[in-house]
């Protein structure tokens, strides 16, 4: 398979500082990080440090996800955010980083599809300039989910300016099946996220069988109190899990972005750990990198 590389998102390490996070993803054997962009902007020390932290892991930093309302109706509001993006985009080049990836919150209903891809546009002309890789992420809740809503945005967009930052989490999540949507949208493809999750919480049996298991793992008590009662007060789903232990068919996932000789990144995302981000991720990549071989 000839993808550029795997990466994590920091996103798990979220309570984390980010010297600590970039030397836990370096462990693990990632090729590269994902940082958000409330991280990246509010690093606890110089960029000098943390790059001499970078060079000392043989890691670095792939790409920055930004959440930003680029197609809000209000010019107040969307003059800001752009704004906010340009100085983003800037700073991303001058770190020599390559992807910035863009989803929007969750509607408020005074979002417009033909605004958000007019700002992507003007935005990806910016980034193209900088040698940045603009990619939009269809994010369950936000105003582009259906496929239909994805077709009008890349209808309005440059390809050379603009491509799809595909997570295959969001993606189920949004009722959509991600292997037909890797098909379908092959040629706007730049960047892929992996995310698991499951439509329905855990029985009670699946409860008690992770209670158990957490006993096992090394880490603080409170930690693992925390966790258990997250477990037992989770009634409802969708539940955002470690990959390859929710819904998706992410052997079908795997096998598809072969057979579409897919050459980017693949960026594995957990919301939140079980217990230690380390562990959770580690577990991700495990099982990701069994299904690379598996299709080899």
């Amino acid at each position: 398979m000839n993808i550029e590389g795997l990466a994590c998102h920091a996103i798990t390490w979220s309570n984390y500082k980010l010297v600590d996070t970039i030397e836990d993803i370096a462990n693990l054997g990632f090729d590269g990080i994902e940082l958000p962009s409330e991280f990246f902007l509010s690093a606890e020390s110089s960029w000098s440090e943390i790059n001499q932290t970078f060079d000392r892991c043989n890691i670095k930093i792939i790409s920055v996800y930004q959440t930003v309302r680029l197609g809000n109706k209000d010019k107040v509001v969307l003059q800001y955010e752009l704004k906010r993006c340009e100085s983003l985009i800037e700073l991303i080049h001058t770190l020599g980083i390559e992807y910035l990836i863009i989803g929007d919150p969750p509607t408020n209903y005074n979002d417009d599809p033909i605004i958000l891809a007019e700002s992507l546009e003007k935005l990806g002309t910016i980034a193209k300039s900088k040698r940045v890789s603009l990619c939009y992420h269809p994010h369950k809740g936000s105003i582009i989910v259906t496929s239909g809503q994805i077709n009008k945005l890349l209808k309005l967009t440059s390809p050379e300016k603009v491509s799809l930052c595909l997570d295959m989490g969001h993606l189920y999540w949004s009722d959509l099946d991600p292997v037909k949507i890797l098909r379908k949208y092959k040629k706007r493809v730049g960047y892929i996220h992996l995310k698991d999750l499951r439509k329905r919480p855990l029985n009670n049996f699946e409860k008690l069988i992770e209670i158990i298991k957490s006993f096992s793992i090394k880490t603080a008590t409170k930690t693992k109190l925390r966790y258990i009662g997250s477990i037992l007060l989770n009634t409802k789903g969708p539940v955002i899990t470690e990959l390859g232990q929710g819904d998706i068919d992410y052997f079908g996932v795997i096998k598809e972005i072969n057979e579409l000789n897919y050459d980017g990144w693949i960026t594995i995302e957990l919301d939140a750990p079980t217990l230690i981000p380390k562990l959770s991720l580690g577990r991700c990549l495990s099982h990701v990198n069994e299904l690379l071989r598996s299709v080899e």
